[in-house]
């Protein structure tokens, strides 16, 4: 197949260019167990005007499913591409104090987001496209032949690296493992998870940043005691962060613990009561903290109510209090997570005004120790065709 002549303007000078793309394909299912399937591509574009900026890209992807066994499935695809990848860099401009978005840390030279900074970001790009190549990789599978207990996980993993830059411009990978226990019901369920991501991102050329998050998590749920549907759940969790040398920019482990009893079978009242613990280091901002703690207790409430069949309310509050190893906690951290008390509530009417309109109404209240009470009020009509 070629594809027509495509012509722009570039300054004064007119840039025409012509390109094709011809691709193969093949799938084999030799019977219920196994199904296998790929593809191979060619694409070009000749400029004419400008042969240096003539283009040749192969792109390839497979996918297998696969039973084999009774119970357990397997499927996975692979693809590899060729694309251009634009480099930027970052620019920050002193606007004068408390109109930017940042401010610049005196010690490290670095800068931090900040409301009443006095410097404003700019992304630029950095000219030309670089040539890269990206492979895609996901995989899946679940387990279901054991009684006693059920997996299933996913895994991807995303590569972009640069022909001219000669590195990995941008990674990202994923994966959950989860199993469904059964050996303890009907007196409770189970539920274990192992999770993750790491990103890396090198297409900002100051900036550019690598970061990892781990969760494990245990979820329980018991309807055992009389008038009450009992959900709990304990999770770990590793943070890390990485600035554009590789030196490491933020790291935290957390611990928590959170209690959720659904009380009255009619009443549904719902109940919520955790706790929260971190150890937090910044050693590149904040090297005079050390790793510092961080303790949050939390409690809340919150009922539905059902009038009829097209009106539905919520009501929730809560409170938080958080309290730290240290006198003042970096911005980034405080900004998400202050000291102190921070009452909340919100409220929520829903009401079907026909069979494909809904209108929804929302207030929402938080009131943080270090700024002015938050109130958010908004409206939302849906339409479902």
């Amino acid at each position: 197949m070629v594809l027509p002549p495509i012509v722009g303007l570039a300054g004064v000078e007119r840039v025409g260019s012509v390109g094709g793309v011809a691709e193969a394909g093949a799938a084999w299912n030799p019977g219920d167990r196994l199904r296998a399937r790929a593809r191979v591509a060619y694409q070009h574009r000749d400029y004419p005007a400008n042969r240096a900026e003539d283009w040749r890209s192969w792109l390839t992807d497979a996918g297998l499913t696969a039973t084999p066994v009774t119970g357990l499935r397997l499927q996975g695809d692979l693809a590899r591409s060729r694309r251009l990848v634009q480099l930027r860099d970052e620019y920050y401009r002193y606007v004068g104090p408390g109109q930017g978005g940042y401010s610049r840390d005196t010690l490290s030279g670095r800068y931090y987001p900040d409301p009443d900074g006095a410097y404003e970001r700019t992304v630029a790009a950095r000219g030309s496209y670089v040539p890269a190549d990206e492979t895609a990789l996901n995989l899946s599978g679940d387990w279901s032949a054991w009684r006693p207990v059920g997996l299933t996980g996913t895994f991807s993993h995303s590569d972009v690296t640069g022909e001219a830059a000669g590195a990995r411009l941008r990674r990202l990978r994923s994966h959950n493992l989860r199993a469904t226990v059964r050996a303890m019901e009907p007196v409770v369920a189970a539920w274990l998870t192992a999770s993750g991501s790491s990103s890396e991102d090198r297409t900002l050329a100051i900036t550019g940043r690598a970061a990892e998050r781990r969760r494990y998590r245990a979820e329980f749920e018991s309807g055992r005691v009389p008038g009450t549907d009992l959900r709990w759940r304990v999770e770990h969790g590793v943070d890390d962060r990485r600035n554009a040398t590789g030196d490491l920019d933020y790291t935290e482990r957390l611990w928590s613990a959170v209690a959720e009893p659904v009380i009255g079978r009619r009443l549904r009242l719902e109940l919520e009561l955790g706790t929260e613990y971190s150890t937090i280091a910044e050693p590149i901002l904040y090297p005079e903290l050390g790793r510092f703690t961080l303790l949050a207790l939390n409690a809340g409430l919150g009922r539905n109510w059902t009038f009829g069949n097209r009106w539905r309310l919520r009501a929730r509050g809560g409170v938080v209090r958080r309290t730290a190893s240290v006198a003042e906690l970096p911005f980034d951290v405080a900004y998400t997570r202050p000291l102190g008390w921070t009452p909340s509530a919100g409220l929520e009417a829903s009401h079907v005004l026909s069979d494909i309109l809904t209108l929804t109404g929302r207030y929402d209240f938080l009131n943080r120790p270090d700024r002015a009470a938050d109130h958010r009020a908004s409206a939302e009509l849906r339409a479902f065709f």
